[in-house]
C-alpha cells in the first residue's frame, strides 16, 4: 500500500508504538487499522482504508473513495462513494437490510471477499403486512472475481414466517417463493406441507420464506431463513466470474439416537434483480432453495425450499456462461417426499433485452413462470435447452415476433378454476399465446397435460357405480369425458360429451371420485395457439388426461391452433388418460378418459401428416371413444342467404391476421366492383356476416378481398 509522505510515515509510527488509531489529519485519506464505529460526519467527502480490522459506519454518509484490505471488514447503512469501492482478497462488506450503496465509479469484489446484503423485517409482520427488504446497489461497473461473492444467502425470513413460509406442526415443510417448496413427512403418516408461490416473474424484490418449524424428535427446530433480496444496478459493464447469491438456509441438524437429523425445512431462494449494460463473464446468478434432505435413514423426508426469483436486464452480452451457470433451482430439485408429494420447485429465472420494444426474454435456467390470469407481452421469447416456462391459467402470452422452444424444453400451460365450479358455472380457462412465428424443436414441448378439471370434477366427469362381487363391496369408476365419452366399466357412468368441434376452448374432466373417496385422474387443459406466419412442429403439443392406474381417467383436453402454415413432423396431441384398477377379483374397474377436441386452421395448404393429429381415448374395451379431430384449410366459401325483408347477407369463415373487404357489382363484363361497408379485421377465427348487403336487388354479385 502506498502512503503519501509525512502522514504515510506518521500512520506508520502511530501503527508500530500502538497508539491512537486511526489518524485523521490533513491528508483525505483515512487508515484504519483497529476496530472503530463512524457515526458522525468527519470522514465525509474523504477517502478511507480499512486495514485489518472492523470498521463499523452508522447512519447515512459519503465518501471519496474506499478500500478494505489485509482482511478489513466494514459494516454500513446507506453508504454513497464518491469514485471507487474495492474489497481486496479475503474482505468482508456488509450493508444493512433497507439501505442503498451508491458507487460512481467501480465496484470490485476480489477473490474470496464477500459483499454481504442483509434483510430488515425479517422476523414477522409490520401492520399485518409482510414489507420484508433487502438492498439496492448501484454502480459505474461492477467486476466480480472468481471466488469473490455479493450475497443475500439466508437474509430473508426466517423460519416459519413469510408469504409462502413452509408449514410448521411435526416435519417442517419447505418455505416458497418463486417456486413451492416441497412437503415435509414423517414415516408414511404424517406430513406438512410447503407454502405458496408469490412475488413477480419480472421485477423481483420480495425475500424469500422460511422453512417451516419442526418438533418431530421433542425439540423445537427453527426452519432455514429464505434468502434475502439484491437490486444491482449497473450503468456500464458488469463483469461477473464469481457469483451473486441469494440462496435459502438449511433446516439446523438436530441428532436423535446418535444420528443427525433435520426436521424444519429449508428456507426458499430470494430475489435478485439486475440491470446493466453489459453482462461479461463465466461466473453464476444463484437462487436456490435450502436443503431439506434428512441425515437420519428413512425415518423422515423434510421439505426442501423452493427456488427464488431472477431476472436480469442487459443490452449486450459478451458471454452465455453467466446465463448458462445461472439458476433458481429447488433444493432438492423437485423430488417427491416418502408418500409422493411433489417436492421442492424451481423458481424463475429470465435474461431480458430491454434494447427491443415490449423486451426480448431468454430462459437458460431450470424452470420460469408467468403469473396466472396476466397478459405479457415481449417481442420474442427463446427457451434455451433444458429450461421449461409455465403459464399460469387465464393468462395470454404475446410474442411480436419468434417463439422459440429448443431441444429439451417445455412449455407449460396450466389451468384456472379447475377445482370446482365458480358461482354455479364451470368456469375453466387454460392459455393463449399469439406469436409471429413459432418453433418447437425436436425434443420440446407445449404442454396442458393434466391441467384441465380435476378428479371428479367438470361438465364431463365421471361418476361411479356401487356393486358386489362375491358379496363385497366395490366401486366401478366411470372416465372423464369431453370431445368423446369416458369408460364405463361395471355399469359405472362415463363422462359425457361438451364443447366445440370448430372452437376447442373448454378444460378436459377428471375421472370420478369413488365412494371410498378415490380421485380420478384430472382432464387436459386447453391450449389457443394463434401464429401468425409458420409453426414449425417437430416436437409436441399435448393436453392430456392423466392416466391413473388405481382409478379412472380424465379426458382430453383442447387445442386450438390458427396459423399462416404449418411444418414439421412433429405431433399434435389431446387423448384421454389411461386407467387399469383392479378390484382384486381380475376386474378393471377404473374408466378410461374419452378424447379431447383438435381445431387446427391454416391459411395456406397443408403439409403435415394427418396422422400425427390424435384425441384418442385412454383405453379401447370399456366404451371410451375418440374425441374431434379438425384440420381445415382457410375457407374460400361465401354463403349468399335469401332475408326475409328483401336483400341478402353473406357469411364466410375469417381468420385472425388478416382484413376482408366485401365488394359488390351488377354486371360481370364491366367488372365495376364496389366497396360495401368498411374493412373487416377479426381477432380470432370466427364466421363474419354483412347482413342486408344490397337491399331490393337480386342480381348483384359478390366477393370477399383479403387485404394484406
Amino acid at each position: 500500500m502506498k502512503l503519501h509522505s509525512f502522514t504515510a510515515l506518521f500512520a506508520i509510527a502511530a501503527f508500530f508504538h500502538g497508539v491512537c488509531v486511526p489518524f485523521a489529519g490533513a491528508q483525505t485519506t483515512n487508515y484504519f487499522y483497529t476496530g472503530t464505529t463512524i457515526n458522525t460526519a468527519i470522514y465525509d467527502g474523504q477517502s478511507i482504508v480499512v486495514d485489518g480490522c472492523t470498521v463499523a459506519v452508522v447512519g447515512q454518509h459519503e465518501f471519496a473513495n474506499v478500500d478494505i484490505v489485509t482482511n478489513g471488514v466494514m459494516t454500513c447503512d446507506n453508504l454513497e462513494v464518491d469514485t471507487n469501492l474495492t474489497l481486496a482478497e479475503g474482505t468482508m462488506l456488509t450493508i444493512s437490510g433497507g439501505s442503498l450503496l451508491q458507487v460512481a465509479g467501480a465496484l470490485t469484489v476480489e477473490t474470496n471477499a464477500s459483499l454481504i446484503c442483509e434483510g430488515l423485517n425479517t422476523g414477522g409482520q409490520v401492520a399485518g403486512q409482510w414489507v420484508g427488504v433487502g438492498v439496492s446497489i448501484q454502480a459505474g461497473s461492477v467486476t466480480v472475481a472468481a471466488g469473490g461473492t455479493i450475497s443475500a444467502d439466508g437474509q430473508g425470513y426466517t423460519g416459519g414466517q413469510g408469504p409462502g413460509a413452509g408449514a410448521s406442526v411435526l416435519i417442517g415443510g419447505g418455505g416458497s417463493y418463486g417456486g413451492s417448496g416441497g412437503s415435509g413427512c414423517l414415516s408414511v403418516y404424517w406430513f406438512e406441507i410447503g407454502g405458496g408461490t408469490y412475488g413477480s416473474l419480472l421485477l423481483p424484490t420480495d425475500l424469500g420464506s422460511g422453512g417451516g418449524n419442526g418438533s418431530a424428535w421433542y425439540t423445537q427446530d427453527t426452519g432455514g431463513s429464505g434468502g434475502g433480496a439484491i437490486e444491482l444496478s449497473v450503468a456500464q459493464n458488469l463483469v461477473l466470474d464469481g457469483t451473486i447469491s441469494a440462496a435459502g438456509q438449511c433446516g439446523p441438524v438436530v441428532y436423535a439416537y446418535g444420528s443427525p437429523i433435520i426436521s424444519a425445512g429449508g428456507g426458499s431462494g430470494g430475489s435478485i434483480l439486475i440491470e446493466a449494460n453489459n453482462l461479461a463473464g463465466g461466473g453464476s446468478i444463484q437462487a436456490e432453495g435450502g436443503s431439506g434432505n434428512t441425515g437420519g435413514g428413512v425415518w423422515a423426508g423434510i421439505g426442501g425450499g423452493g427456488g427464488g426469483r431472477i431476472a436480469v436486464y442487459y443490452t449486450n452480452c459478451a458471454s452465455l456462461a453467466v446465463m448458462t451457470n445461472s439458476a433458481a433451482n429447488g433444493a432438492n430439485e423437485g423430488t417427491p417426499d416418502l408418500i409422493g408429494t411433489p417436492g421442492d420447485n424451481p423458481g424463475t429465472a429470465v435474461f431480458l433485452d430491454p434494447s427491443v420494444p415490449n423486451l426480448g426474454m431468454n430462459l437458460w435456467c431450470s424452470n420460469s413462470a408467468v403469473i396466472a390470469g396476466t397478459t405479457n407481452e415481449f417481442s420474442y421469447v427463446t427457451v434455451h435447452e433444458g429450461s421449461s416456462m409455465a403459464i399460469g391459467g387465464g393468462s395470454f402470452l404475446v410474442v411480436d415476433g419468434a417463439l422459440t422452444l429448443e431441444t429439451n424444453t417445455s412449455l407449460i400451460c396450466e389451468g384456472l378454476n379447475t377445482g370446482g365450479q365458480v358461482s354455479g358455472q364451470w368456469a375453466g380457462v387454460g392459455v393463449s399465446i399469439q406469436a409471429g412465428s413459432v418453433t418447437v424443436a425436436a425434443g420440446a414441448t407445449i404442454s396442458a397435460d393434466g391441467q384441465g378439471y380435476s378428479g371428479g370434477q367438470g361438465p364431463g366427469a365421471g361418476g361411479d357405480y356401487l356393486y358386489y362381487q362375491w358379496g363385497y363391496a366395490a366401486y366401478a369408476d366411470g372416465g372423464g369425458g369431453y370431445g368423446g365419452v369416458g369408460g364405463n366399466p361395471e355399469g359405472a357412468s362415463g363422462g359425457g360429451i361438451y364443447g366445440s368441434v370448430l372452437q376447442p376452448a373448454d378444460l378436459g374432466s377428471g375421472g370420478a371420485i369413488d365412494g371410498w373417496g378415490d380421485v380420478g385422474g384430472s382432464g387436459g387443459g386447453a391450449v389457443d395457439l394463434s401464429v401468425a406466419q409458420t409453426l414449425r412442429l417437430d416436437g409436441t403439443i399435448t393436453a392430456g388426461g392423466v392416466s391413473c392406474a388405481a382409478e379412472s381417467g380424465g379426458s382430453g383436453g383442447s387445442i386450438l391452433i390458427t396459423a399462416n402454415t404449418l411444418a414439421g413432423c412433429g405431433s399434435i396431441q389431446a387423448d384421454g388418460g389411461g386407467a387399469g384398477y383392479n378390484n382384486g377379483w381380475g376386474v378393471e374397474s377404473g374408466g378410461a378418459g374419452g378424447g379431447g377436441r383438435i381445431a387446427v386452421w391454416l391459411a395456406q395448404a397443408l403439409t403435415y401428416p394427418t396422422n400425427s393429429l390424435t384425441a384418442n381415448p385412454g383405453g379401447s374395451r370399456d366404451g371410451s371413444q375418440a374425441g374431434s379431430v379438425l384440420v381445415a384449410i382457410k375457407p374460400a366459401i361465401l354463403h349468399l342467404l335469401p332475408q326475409a325483408e328483401g336483400g341478402t347477407y353473406l357469411n364466410w369463415a375469417a381468420f385472425p391476421f388478416y382484413s376482408y373487404q366485401v365488394q359488390y357489382c351488377t354486371d360481370l363484363n364491366l367488372c365495376n366492383w364496389s366497396d360495401l361497408g368498411g374493412v373487416l379485421s377479426p381477432t380470432n377465427y370466427t364466421w363474419l356476416t354483412v347482413s342486408n348487403a344490397v337491399a331490393g336487388d337480386l342480381q348483384g354479385y359478390y366477393r370477399v378481398k383479403v387485404l394484406p
